[in-house]
């Protein structure tokens, strides 16, 4: 699979390029979850379920690790011990899974009024400038390209 994208990749626009890095990076994430999770005590594979799931619904406020785990009943050290067995450090973990949620509303049409430094308020990043710089890094293009290249009818320069 990897060696067919590498052949086709140069055909993609930028958009299709993030998304394509996006969906390998997500593959190899979850193979290096689910071989952590076997390796996991199944009270630590539990726990770990049960906080990505608080996460997921909580994205939109402020997440500080000490809110978490005393939701949870642990640690800090000990939150950070789970996501450091899975691979994947807290912080990255929250970064990501909000630019997830920001990049599948500037993609929704009902939502193209809002201007992508709101859409990205309504997730958790306030700071527009930092915004816009891990939005790039993390998919290769600006909120604003982006935007522009996958609304449905949007300007293709």
């Amino acid at each position: 699979m990897l060696v067919e994208l590498a052949h086709r990749g140069h055909r993609l626009g930028p958009v299709s390029k993030g998304e394509m890095g996006e969906h390998v990076t997500g593959i190899l994430r979850t193979l290096v979850r689910e071989y952590a999770g076997r390796h996991m005590p199944p009270v630590h594979a539990h726990r770990l379920k049960h906080v990505l799931e608080h996460i997921d619904r909580h994205l939109a406020e402020e997440l500080p690790p000490a809110r978490i785990a005393a939701a949870h009943h642990i640690s800090v050290r000990s939150l950070h011990a789970l996501f450091q067995e899975q691979g994947e450090p807290l912080g990255d973990h929250i970064r990501r899974r909000r630019l997830d949620r920001i990049r599948q509303d500037l993609a929704d049409p009902g939502l193209s009024h809002l201007p992508a430094y709101a859409v990205a308020a309504r997730w958790g990043i306030t700071d527009p400038s930092y915004f816009g710089g891990v939005f790039k890094a993390a998919f290769g293009v600006s909120p604003r390209e982006f935007r522009r290249w996958s609304l449905p009818g949007a300007a293709r320069e």
